[in-house]
């Protein structure tokens, strides 16, 4: 097994989380039971060095009414007095077991000395102590009181706590890792719920929804944020079944034409004439266009284009595109309304837009098509009005849709694929603008395309 197959359960959010956190709390534990351990000390120190100085003022006190006893009382074991005179000589002192001084130096002023020595007070025991020295003018001359104590006892007191710490910090660290451990994979497992579930769903049950848990958390909105992913994958998949199969029904006609038309012009009895010819170009043709609308949606499905940066002179498009339609009908197109337009896109994406649209209105006119562009404050509208049988309203909308086909009185006769106005419209959404379909000016339909302007 190689390094990953090992260490691939501590790659884990639980197990991560766990170490991490421990790790924390861990530091934290031992920086505090540090802390605790130097604040007892210094704590306990400072009460027994307010002690001994408590003594050496006592003490000084005597010495200054000349009531200085030869003998000093003991107030604890650990604790001694020393009254030195300006020989070095010891003229009072605690019962303890030595008469020589147990500090040698001697104050240089009036304030408070403290010296940390190792004496031996009782026989055959030395102790680190700590004494205060106090230098007290008397009859006699200066004389120096020296109060200490063994710091046996505060370091008894700490080595317990310390060993309390060492066998108590490692336990709460590892109660507090076990507790995080399973808090983690409490909170973790409604995401190891979610993932189980949509692990199962395919594309043949996209319909199949989490169950969203009413927690107000994170958790909640996961699952709801799956849900929506779902909602916008069943979508998408819808409609690329739909396109399919849209583009499959519609491939069908042009293709069983010519296959009509071709065993027609084989038959040996039969005398090929131009007629026949010329219906097969115009079916190739229209499954030709058919074919660039469809590769033309499925790379717009397929990649998310960015906007369109080109500076285009949209009249001299929309001028093009007249020109040609009007080179193909002989419905009359007014374009005398048509003013100066930049915009920035791609010119033969509003070239398509404006020739769909186009096409549109004069496959459907009676006697006239009236184009219109020109600046409205920021945006650049294009509006194409035919005087044909328009679209009802409810339609107006659904229009817009790919191979969407009406079949009321927008002259049934006339056939087309159902995406022109798709593209259009999908075009003017790239270009950050929309098209609508509205009843225009001739009575017909209007298409009005709003753009902004450069």
């Amino acid at each position: 097994m190689d390094g990953r197959g090992v260490l691939a359960p501590l790659r884990t959010v639980r197990a991560r989380t766990t170490i991490f956190a421990t790790l924390a709390a861990g530091t934290a534990l031992v920086i505090a039971a540090v802390a605790l351990l130097v604040t007892l000390q210094a704590q306990l120190e400072q009460g027994n060095d307010a002690a001994a100085k408590g003594r050496d003022r006592d003490v000084a006190a005597l010495v200054q009414t000349g009531a200085l006893p030869r003998s000093l009382p003991l107030t604890q074991d650990d604790t001694f007095v020393q009254v030195l005179d300006a020989g070095s000589s010891v003229v009072a002192s605690t019962p303890i077991e030595r008469s020589t001084p147990v500090v040698d130096d001697i104050p240089a002023g009036d304030a408070f000395e403290l010296h940390v020595v190792d004496a031996e007070v009782d026989v055959g025991e030395i102790d680190e102590f700590r004494v205060w020295a106090l230098r007290v003018p008397s009859a006699e001359g200066d004389v120096v009181v020296y109060a200490g104590y063994s710091t046996e006892s505060i370091q008894e007191a700490t080595t317990v706590v310390r060993r309390a710490l060492l066998v108590g910090t490692p336990l709460l660290v590892a109660v507090l890792a076990a507790v995080i451990w399973l808090l983690t994979g409490r909170a973790l497992r409604p995401v190891e719920s979610i993932r189980s579930e949509v692990e199962t769903i395919s594309e043949t049950d996209l319909g199949h929804r989490l169950r969203v848990p009413a927690t107000s958390d994170e958790i909640e909105r996961l699952a709801t944020t799956m849900n929506t992913m779902l909602d916008r994958l069943e979508g998408s998949v819808t409609r690329q079944r739909k396109f399919v199969a849209d583009a499959s029904h519609e491939l069908q006609s042009p293709l069983a034409a010519l296959r009509t038309r071709l065993e027609v012009a084989r038959t040996p009895d039969e005398e090929v004439s131009p007629e026949p010819a010329e219906s097969l170009l115009d079916d190739v043709g229209r499954m030709e266009q058919l074919v660039k609308n469809l590769l033309f949606l499925a790379r717009r499905d397929a990649v998310q284009l960015p906007p369109p940066t080109q500076d285009v002179d949209l009249d001299d498009v929309v001028l093009e595109e007249v020109q040609r339609a009007q080179s193909q009908t002989r419905v009359p197109i007014e374009t005398s309304t048509v003013s100066a337009a930049p915009v920035r896109g791609g010119r033969e994406d509003l070239a398509r837009l404006t020739r769909n649209l186009l096409d549109n209105a004069v496959r459907h006119a009676h006697r006239q098509v009236r184009v219109e562009l020109g600046v409205h404050g920021d945006h650049v509208v294009l509006r194409i009005d035919d005087d044909g049988p328009g679209i009802a309203e409810a339609d107006r909308e659904r229009v817009f849709d790919r191979f969407v086909k009406l079949d009321d009185s927008r002259t049934p006769a006339v056939s087309g694929s159902g995406l022109g106005l798709a593209i259009a419209r999908e075009i003017a959404e790239q270009h950050s603008g929309t098209v609508t379909a509205s009843t225009g000016a001739l009575g017909g339909n209007q298409f009005v395309v709003t753009l902004p302007a450069q």
